[in-house]
């Protein structure tokens, strides 16, 4: 069976045949209905009478004339009783050809968007996941620029908030927070980061000196964590307890010389 219902009729190759040519009208006739007949079934039968109730039902005589004059030597014999035309076969098999290749060439087409739209969709998500891993060279020269920018991947930032808050509250403070707090918050995670000096285990040790001064200064403070990030360096120091002034009587309430005010008014 054809795999197309039409086939393609060369006007110029038929009208210049020879055969053709020699037919008369009717046989003509004859001729396209046979070949219309061979394009759905493949083949016509090499009956007579078969051959006549095809032509309009002519009569086995008239149909027998024609054939052995004009139509027997345009089919030939395919298998046995079966006769076809060379030619429309070839245009069959062209046909088929050509319709194979559009359907191979539209599923590799399919293939090969399907796998830009998979490579396109991996390097995305290759490229968040090395977004969230560390800085690409292009933000890193961006967060040179842009220095009070902290990397998003600083894993201190929840946890050690969360330490601070704790610890203010194990001694009867609640924090009070706003704007400038998370600005010298994320000041002081970004100068420290990547520092093994300033690691969450040896931050939480700075912040515990600061919350555990015999010289509570730090409950004088209208915002205890932004004080802590400006002056963060004062509690680094093993020897701050033993150094500090406020260790001698007459400097009982002081705040060390060496942690600077912030930019705020503290509470009297």
């Amino acid at each position: 069976m054809p795999t197309a219902p039409a086939f393609q009729f060369y006007a110029s190759d038929y009208l210049s045949s020879s055969s053709v040519e020699d037919m008369t009208l009717e046989a003509e006739g004859a001729y396209v209905r046979l070949l219309a007949r061979q394009w759905l079934d493949g083949w016509i039968p090499n009956d007579i009478g078969k051959l006549s109730k095809f032509c309009k039902r002519i009569s086995q005589k008239r149909m027998a004339d024609l054939w052995e004059t004009y139509l027997k030597g345009q089919f030939e014999e395919i298998e046995p009783g079966r006769l076809a035309n060379a030619k429309l076969e070839e245009v069959r098999q062209n046909q088929e050809r050509f319709i194979a290749s559009r359907r191979d060439a539209g599923r590799k087409g399919n293939e090969e968007k399907a796998r830009r739209k998979a490579d396109a969709e991996r390097a995305q998500s290759d490229g968040t996941a090395d977004a969230q891993r560390s800085p690409s060279s292009s933000s890193s020269t961006s967060s040179s620029k842009k220095k009070n920018k902290t990397p998003r991947s600083d894993d201190r930032r929840v946890a050690f908030r969360d330490f601070m808050f704790d610890q203010l509250r194990t001694i009867g403070i609640e924090p009070v927070t706003g704007p400038k707090t998370w600005k010298a918050y994320e000041a002081m995670l970004t100068s420290t980061a990547g520092k093994d000096f300033f690691a969450l285990d040896r931050l939480k040790e700075f912040f515990t000196r600061f919350i555990k001064s015999p010289d509570p200064f730090h409950r004088r403070q209208g915002d205890p964590i932004q004080f802590f990030c400006l002056n963060i360096n004062a509690f680094t120091r093993e020897d701050y307890a033993a150094s500090r002034p406020g260790n001698s009587s007459e400097n009982r309430g002081r705040v060390p010389s060496a942690i600077r005010a912030p930019a705020y008014i503290p509470k009297q």
